[in-house]
């Protein structure tokens, strides 16, 4: 298995980044700048996922005695930004693209500043020496994020009758190598099953609950943006997670395990949440309306009491 893990890497990433250019193949210049210029739709959303989010994390942290393991897994995962696979679920969720696409692209450049400055104030927080270097973070976010998303967008802009072309081999090659890459995750169960007990599935089904409720609420009176941001909320970046844990504990290999655990995990609650989810069938997510711009008075009233 430690001999296949470079390979299994490389497989990964290229599906990403296939799965990202083929998303940029069908947007528009105007989707990536969507929620960027949208300032009460950004601060919600950033509120959720960058605030809300990581102090339930250290609540989970403080509350249940979970492995060493588990712990850094959890903080380091309420940090990532979203992971560039979800939009297609956001998609067949309802989610249109200005949304869809401007959220992964805003939470993608803010992450940037956002996960060290969090792991910071965890570190302060926790009185342990916490980092992680801005440029491992940026170098992610540019390869798995921006640089595939605008090579797509630009071959559709240049080129659209190429980009619509591309776009279903480029899902296809994609999705093989997904199916390819998570072949050998079995051989890794052990280590996953090693970290059940002392709370552990209840720690991370909470926070995946958790991340759902606050991206609903705070995804305002549209049932396709609820949805988005709920999944953005509770699904996070694996590997800037996996980058947060490899830069501050001695031994990251439980880490993998746990953030490979909170994704199972975070998976299978997210399908119940969609299966259940109020308003289910009448989206509309096409944006533009005074909820973008002003928040509602509970939503006003609710972030003035958590900022202080």
């Amino acid at each position: 298995m430690p001999s296949l893990v470079p390979l299994i890497v490389v497989v990964l990433k290229t599906s990403v980044f296939l799965n990202v250019l083929a998303l940029g193949m069908s947007a528009r210049a105007s989707d990536a700048t969507f929620v960027l210029g949208r300032p009460w739709l950004l601060l919600r959303s950033v509120f959720a996922m960058n605030v809300i989010m990581p102090l339930m994390a250290a609540a989970l942290v403080q509350a249940f005695s979970l492995r060493p393991a588990l712990k850094v897994a959890l903080l380091a995962v309420s940090l990532s930004p979203i992971p560039p696979m979800l939009p297609r679920r956001e998609f067949k969720a309802g989610g249109k693209a200005p949304y869809t696409i401007g959220l992964l692209v805003s939470a993608a450049v803010l992450s940037v500043v956002l996960v060290p400055s969090g792991l910071s104030l965890f570190g302060w927080a926790f009185d342990k020496d916490a980092h992680v270097p801005e440029a491992a973070v940026a170098r992610i976010v540019m390869t798995s994020v921006l640089s595939p998303l605008l090579i797509g967008m630009a071959i559709r802009y240049f080129a659209p009758r190429v980009a619509q072309r591309l776009i279903r081999p480029v899902v296809i090659a994609a999705f093989v190598l997904l199916v390819v890459g998570v072949l050998p995750v079995p051989l890794a169960w052990r280590s996953i099953v090693a970290l059940l007990g002392d709370g552990t599935l209840l720690a991370l089904i909470a926070f995946s609950i958790a991340g759902l409720i606050v991206g609903h609420w705070l995804g305002g009176p549209d049932p396709a943006r609820r949805a988005v941001l709920a999944l953005s909320t509770a699904c996070r970046h694996p590997a800037i997670a996996l980058t947060i844990a490899s830069a501050n504990v001695a031994e990251p290999k439980p880490v993998m395990a746990a953030v490979m655990l909170y994704l199972i995990v975070s998976i299978l609650v997210s399908t119940v949440y969609l299966k259940l989810r109020p308003g289910r069938g009448v989206e509309t997510g096409n944006g533009g309306g005074v909820q973008d711009v002003l928040p509602t008075t509970a939503q006003a009233r609710t972030m003035k009491r958590a900022w202080g």
